[in-house]
């Protein structure tokens, strides 16, 4: 009778196999890591849970720019992380672990966002707007852009109607509509990473300039007129005057809109005034602008006593002192039987008399002195003479 042999493939042995298979088998590491949340200083993470058996995870954090990490050890299928530096690069390296066994690692690239800008101004245009914020510590090479955006304000559309992107602190904004308030918004951008948080302000734009102003003077008032806008926004008019000796003393008169003609009051006589018309719209006048120069109807002259002689008449007149701009007088006047008409002109820096010679005894001459400041003239002041038998 032969003797039985034990098979090597028992269930004894089978067991034994099987359980220093288990044992040579490492553990397997998640098959995905992400995060789910990244602000300036946090970050969620998170991941699959592993295939096979473990006993805990290792998580560590590495600052790809200073090398520096942190290590956690969980059981859980998440981690926060606090305290992290803005606009920064970190590695997420998640490893599981089963006795003494390590699985390889499964990494994860991720930034954090960059800090919000600390202040915005605005210098506005007409049509266009400088838009300058700060931000702490920027660098050329530090990778952090901005976004802006910037809305009408009141405006039938709630989405920007412009928007810019800038790796400098400043940008321009154009075109926009002339008279019109907005609001701007910049946020930073660190690798597409935005932080919500932002910088506002609210601006209006220069109002559009009128065109063709035209003044005419008159005694003590003027009237303006001038072409409106073609385009843009615009409430009310200031007319603003002043003479022309002494610019620091402006005076103006408001027109609203959509009058194109005022009228300025209380003006002296013979004086030369510069007018120009500014458009207004919440608080802000149109720069520049169509600027004229223009002058008031001088008083009409005083006569003073008339000297004759055989041969000669000497007229003398005289005009007000606080009208400064008149600059000559004009004596007009024929000789009998003559039906052309003699002007003299004399200027004002000259004493205020005519001497009209030759003449013969008993010539009864009539006329009139006019005054003249710029182009316009006073009104007559007649005279009439007869020289002495």
């Amino acid at each position: 009778m032969g003797v039985n042999i034990l098979s090597s493939q028992t269930p004894l042995n089978l067991c034994r196999a099987e359980h220093q298979r288990r044992r040579d088998i490492k553990p397997v590491p998640p098959a995905t890591v992400f995060h789910t949340q990244v602000s300036t200083s946090t970050a969620n993470i998170e991941w699959e849970r592993p295939d096979g058996q473990y006993d805990h995870m290792v998580v560590t954090l590495t600052n790809l720019t200073t090398n520096e990490t942190k290590e956690k050890v969980t059981e859980e299928l998440c981690t926060t992380y606090t305290r992290l530096r803005p606009a920064t690069w970190y590695r997420m390296d998640v490893m599981t672990i089963k006795g003494s066994k390590r699985s390889a690692i499964r990494s994860h690239i991720l930034n954090t966002a960059p800090l919000p800008p600390t202040g915005i101004s605005v210098n506005p245009g007409a049509n266009i707007a400088k838009i300058y914020w700060t931000y702490p510590d920027k660098r050329d090479d530090d990778g952090i852009t901005f976004e802006i955006n910037c809305w009408e304000v009141n405006a039938r559309r709630p989405e920007p109607c412009l928007t810019a992107s800038s790796k400098a602190l400043e940008t321009i904004l154009k075109p926009l509509t002339p008279g019109s308030q907005y609001k701007v918004q910049v946020k930073a951008v660190f690798q597409e990473t935005r932080n919500n948080d932002f910088k506002e302000a609210l601006f209006s734009t220069e109002p559009p300039a009128v065109s063709n102003v035209q003044v005419q003077g008159f005694s003590t008032f003027a009237d303006v007129s001038w072409r409106p806008p073609v385009e843009g926004k615009v409430k009310r008019y200031d007319i603003v005057f002043w003479r022309a000796n002494n610019p620091s003393a402006k005076r103006k008169t408001t027109v609203q809109y959509p009058a194109v003609t005022g009228s300025i009051i209380n003006l002296n006589q013979g004086t030369k005034y510069v007018a120009e018309v500014k458009s207004s719209v919440e608080g802000r006048v149109s720069q520049g602008g169509d600027r004229k120069t223009f002058y008031t109807v001088p008083s009409r002259p005083s006569m003073g006593n008339i000297d004759t002689a055989p041969d000669s008449i000497r007229l003398k007149w005289s005009r007000k002192e606080d009208e400064p701009d008149v600059t000559e007088a004009v004596v007009t006047y024929c000789l009998p039987g003559s039906t052309q008409k003699i002007t003299k002109h004399v200027s004002t820096r000259e004493p205020q008399q005519l001497l009209i010679s030759p003449l013969n005894p008993n010539t009864h001459i009539e006329g009139y002195v006019e005054l003249v400041s710029g182009d316009k003239t006073s009104d007559k002041t007649h005279w009439s003479a007869t020289t002495d038998s």
